[in-house]
C-alpha cells in the first residue's frame, strides 16, 4: 500500500484549508474588475476612484486621444496589410514570426548600441527564460534579496546555486563574491534597477565595478524604469551612462508603454543562444503582431513622452515632500511609493479606508514583500494632479 496517498477529495480539502488560512491571515486576494477606466480614474462598484494601483506611469493607457489615434492606425494596417495582425498562431521559430516583431526589435536595439534585442511575451517569460537558459549547475547567481519572483523562478529552473545579498547593499555583495565566486564556473549578478515594491534604485555603478572585478555577468531588470528613465526611456543604466557595461537588460512594455510583452537586450551571442535554448520562446505562441504595433506606436510618441516623463518626475518630488512632512519615511524618490504599515491587517484596513475616500490603493502583503513589511503601494501617473491625492493624508492620519 502506498503511504500518505491523497485522494482527489483529500487534496481539495487540503487546498481549502490553505485558502482559509490565507483569509485568517489577512492575505486573501481577489480579482477586481472595474466597470470603466478613464485617465487616472477607474469605476468600481459604482464609485469613481483615483487609480493609484496600476503601472500606467506615463498615462498612455488612459489617454482617450491616443487610443483613438491608435485605433485609426490599426484600422489602416488591417485594410492595407496582407499579413495577419491579431493572431500569431505559432512560435516565432515556426510560422508565428511577423515583420512587426522584427521592426520592434530593431527599434529597441537603437536604444542599446552594440546590442541586439529579442522579444518575449511578458517580463515573466523573459526573466525565467534568460536565467534558465544561461545559468546551469556549477554556476552561481548573486541576487538582490528583493528581486522579482520571475527571476527567482528562473534561478530554480537553471540548477545554479543562489546567493542573495542584502537589498541594495553592494558591500554585502562584494563579501559574497570574495567568498564564493571562485567555487563556480560562471557567475551572474542579478538586480532590478528600479525596485517594483520599494521604489528605490540599485547602485548600478557599484555593481558594474564588482562584476568586472569578479568576472561576472550583470543582469538588470529595468521593468519599472523602462519608458520613464534615461534617454528615450531606455532605463537607469542608460541614464547613468552604463548601458554598454550592463551585460543583459530586460525591459517590459506593460507598464509605462501601456502595451504587452518584453525584451532582452544583450550581446548578439547571448541573443542567439536564447533563440536556441530559451524554452518560453521556443514553446510559446508569439505575441500577436498587433501588440508589437501598439508598442511601436507608443514609442513613436517621443516628444510627448518626454513631456510626460518630466511631469511625472515633478509630481513624484511634490508627493515625496508632502509625505515627508506628514511623517512618512519612504525608501526611494520615484513614482513608486510604498507607505509602510508592517502588519497585514493594518495594510488591509488602510486600503479599505482609502477606497472609502475615493482612492484605489491596494495592500501589498507577503509573499510579494518580506514578512513584517506589509504596505500600501501607490503608483503616481503623469496625468495626475496633487489635488487627487489630497484625501490620502487625512485618510491615513495617525498610521505613519
Amino acid at each position: 500500500m502506498t503511504p500518505n496517498l491523497f485522494t482527489a477529495h483529500d487534496a481539495l480539502t487540503d487546498w481549502q484549508a490553505d485558502l482559509t488560512r490565507l483569509k485568517d491571515q489577512a492575505r486573501w486576494r481577489h480579482i477586481r474588475t472595474p466597470s470603466a477606466t478613464q485617465g487616472p480614474f477607474l469605476w468600481q462598484d459604482g464609485h469613481r476612484l483615483v487609480n493609484f494601483s496600476g503601472n500606467d506611469y506615463l498615462g498612455l493607457a488612459g489617454d482617450t486621444q491616443i487610443a483613438h489615434q491608435l485605433s485609426r492606425h490599426l484600422d489602416t494596417l488591417v485594410q492595407n496589410q496582407s499579413l495577419p495582425l491579431w493572431g500569431s498562431t505559432a512560435s516565432r521559430l515556426m510560422a508565428g514570426a511577423s515583420p512587426w516583431h522584427a521592426q520592434l526589435e530593431s527599434t529597441l536595439a537603437t536604444l542599446y548600441p552594440g546590442r541586439q534585442t529579442l522579444l518575449f511575451n511578458s517580463g515573466w517569460h523573459a526573466n525565467t527564460a534568460l536565467l534558465a537558459a544561461l545559468a546551469a549547475p556549477g554556476d552561481a547567481i548573486f541576487a538582490d534579496r528583493l528581486i522579482h519572483a520571475s527571476l527567482i523562478d528562473g534561478w530554480r529552473l537553471s540548477g545554479a546555486r543562489l546567493h542573495r545579498y542584502r537589498h541594495a547593499d553592494a558591500s554585502h555583495l562584494e563579501d559574497m563574491l570574495k567568498r564564493h565566486r571562485g567555487q563556480y564556473k560562471r557567475a551572474f549578478v542579478v538586480t532590478e534597477s528600479l525596485f517594483s515594491m520599494d521604489g528605490d534604485e540599485a547602485d548600478l555603478s557599484a555593481l558594474v565595478e564588482l562584476k568586472n572585478r569578479h568576472e561576472a555577468f550583470l543582469v538588470v531588470d529595468e521593468a519599472h524604469a523602462f519608458g520613464v528613465l534615461g534617454p528615450r526611456g531606455a532605463g537607469v543604466a542608460a541614464r547613468d551612462g552604463l548601458a554598454n557595461q550592463v551585460d543583459i537588460v530586460v525591459g517590459t512594455f506593460g507598464k509605462a508603454l501601456a502595451s504587452v510583452g518584453a525584451f532582452v537586450a544583450a550581446d548578439p551571442v547571448v541573443i542567439e543562444y536564447l533563440i536556441q535554448k530559451s524554452r518560453p520562446l521556443i514553446f510559446s505562441t508569439a505575441l500577436p503582431p498587433a501588440c508589437a504595433v501598439v508598442t511601436l506606436f507608443h514609442l513613436s510618441l517621443e516628444p510627448d513622452l518626454a513631456r510626460r516623463r518630466t511631469e511625472l518626475s515633478r509630481l513624484a518630488r511634490e508627493f515625496h515632500a508632502q509625505a515627508q512632512s506628514k511623517g512618512w519615511m519612504i525608501p526611494g524618490h520615484s513614482w513608486i511609493v510604498p507607505l509602510m504599515l508592517g502588519s497585514d491587517v493594518r495594510a488591509v484596513q488602510a486600503a479599505n479606508r482609502c477606497v472609502e475616500a475615493g482612492l484605489s490603493v491596494l495592500p501589498i502583503r507577503p509573499p510579494t514583500v518580506p514578512e513584517g513589511s506589509a504596505r500600501l503601494r501607490l503608483s503616481l501617473r503623469a496625468d495626475m494632479s496633487p489635488e487627487m491625492w489630497a484625501p490620502l493624508w487625512t485618510t491615513l492620519e495617525g498610521l505613519s
